[in-house]
């Protein structure tokens, strides 16, 4: 039988959850000790900057977390759920910068590429002279995800935007800070093509 001990306060850096057979499940650590990308037990990414908890799977994958940070004039966090072997597809986010401030939930839609070949990827165009171009290329194209639907709070409107298979936002719904409401269809190049509100 396991030894239970009890204590009223303890001051510790990084706390590792792990099956009886070693296999990592969970992580809680401070910024300085958060892990990178941790794929079946390799670590690709150097650690994060942020503070929180990393949930993992029964293969020792990334499978979502929560982190969180803050500094003067800017604070923010992210409980994030991913697919399997690949980055995020719904998070609830938090986060303020000066007087701009997002919060809600996003939905994204992820590529059939594993998380680590696009973490390879990535790691060896960055060592090409046209390397931050091409995966600025790429983001574009859509070889990291798109983001399918946000619903929240984005400087003040309430708004939920959802978005087609190329991530270009095709209908919104908004409700101002100031009460106007509206719901807008959008064409492939962000122009609005029919407006419905109360005053039209």
């Amino acid at each position: 039988m396991a030894e239970v001990q009890d204590f009223d306060e303890i001051n510790v850096q990084r706390i590792n959850l792990r099956e009886p057979d070693g296999r990592l499940r969970y992580v809680l650590a401070n910024s300085a000790r958060l892990p990178g990308a941790i794929i079946r037990g390799e670590e690709f990414r150097p650690h994060r900057s942020e503070a929180g908890m990393i949930f993992y799977s029964d293969e020792e994958t990334e499978n979502g977390g929560l982190v969180f940070a803050g500094k003067e004039g800017e604070s923010g966090g992210a409980l994030s759920f991913d697919a399997y072997e690949q980055d995020q597809v719904v998070q609830v986010i938090g986060h303020t910068t000066g007087s701009s401030m997002t919060a809600g939930l996003v939905v994204n839609e992820v590529p059939d590429t594993p998380m680590a070949e696009q973490i390879r990827m990535v790691e060896e165009l960055r060592q090409r002279s046209d390397g931050d171009q091409v995966l600025d290329q790429m983001q574009s194209d859509g070889a990291f995800g798109r983001r399918r639907m946000f619903a929240g709070v984005k400087d003040g409107d309430a708004v939920v935007d959802l978005r087609d298979g190329e991530g270009r936002s095709r209908l919104r719904l908004k409700v101002t800070a100031g009460g106007a409401a509206s719901i807008e269809f959008l064409d492939e190049d962000g122009e609005v093509l029919t407006r419905l509100a109360p005053s039209d």
